[in-house]
């Protein structure tokens, strides 16, 4: 079997539909691709609809599991799945007609394959997101870009994945900023997949456009987790700098959204981020640019001040 499509499922009916008939119309026989949806504790009708397009479709497959959000549901798929390649696709979201006997024709035995773009759905416009650095990246020197975190706009080599003893983290969000990187650093090849392919929904209520202090945790345990893995390793300073802008864009992305939390639950986060992340308090104190440690430095002293500072530098910006 060339490709398995795993689609993690919850509380998606409304848009369950366009995304399963999109992986379904294309131009791959049934007995070449498989589709399989985890249904991750969904609370609406998400699961009947997954059970009817079992039914009447011999490659769709469903199974149910309680909800341990999205990287739980991408490994139960993962144990289902026999494609040579894995392709994870988000709920609400939805692929280019007739697109997979193009991308495996092209994605030549790689470990990785990198979408060069995708298009982004909001508000009824559609646009593209570019990569740039795609288009001069080198395999030997990968470690000078910084590649774009999204799951979803890669396709990853099943054996890969399973020699390198590659999951996501479970029972967190941002799973795919964790993910991304040790995939790239494992990697023995990559390709790149020129055709803009992927729509990505960007909706009010989704999980990356909401703030709350269960959000902020999981950054904090994304990055101490890639902390523990780097640690390790035997890494040259040019993978060190690679893995510490994935840590940094994470860490800036949690005092961001740290901000906007009512008072109450800022003081929890940085009480917890205090007495529960010191390995990653400690590879900040030491790999952290001056912003970043003046920010260390406040959040014990003077978490309204830090507030401030933080308001203050996404006006400048």
């Amino acid at each position: 079997m060339k490709l398995s499509i795993i689609i993690p499922v919850y509380n998606s009916m409304i848009y369950l539909d366009r995304c399963l008939e999109s992986c379904l119309c294309q131009d791959l026989l049934s007995s070449e691709y498989e589709i399989i949806a985890i249904d991750d504790g969904s609370t609406d009708d998400s699961l009947q609809i997954l059970e009817r397009y079992s039914d009447q479709y011999e490659n769709v497959h469903c199974f149910s599991q309680p909800n341990g959000k999205q990287g739980a549901a991408r490994n139960k798929g993962m144990e289902f799945a026999k494609g040579e390649y894995i392709w994870f696709v988000d709920s609400d979201d939805w692929i280019e007609e007739n697109c997979l006997g193009r991308i495996l024709e092209n994605s030549e035995g790689a470990d990785l394959c990198c979408m060069n773009a995708y298009f982004i759905v909001r508000d009824g416009q559609t646009s593209v997101c570019r990569r740039e650095y795609l288009k001069t990246m080198n395999y030997d020197t990968r470690y000078s870009c910084f590649f774009g975190v999204e799951v979803p706009t890669y396709l990853f080599k099943r054996s890969f994945l399973q020699s390198n003893c590659i999951s996501f983290l479970s029972g967190v969000y941002i799973e795919d900023n964790e993910y991304i990187p040790r995939c790239i650093y494992s990697c023995r090849s990559i390709q790149v997949i020129k055709d803009c392919i992927y729509y990505h929904l960007e909706r009010e209520g989704s999980t990356m456009g909401s703030v709350n202090s269960v959000k902020c945790m999981s950054m904090l345990e994304v990055s101490r987790n890639l902390i523990k893995f780097i640690e390790k390793q035997s890494l040259s300073e040019e993978w060190i700098s690679f893995f510490n802008r994935y840590i940094m864009s994470t860490m800036n992305l949690f005092l961001w959204d740290w901000k906007y939390l009512p008072k109450v639950d800022r003081k929890i986060v940085i009480n917890s981020f205090a007495k529960e992340y010191y390995e990653v308090i400690s590879y900040l104190k030491v790999f952290g640019k001056i912003g970043m440690l003046l920010k260390l430095n406040l959040i014990h002293k003077s978490p309204r001040f830090l507030r401030l500072v933080l308001l203050l530098e996404s006006l400048l910006k």
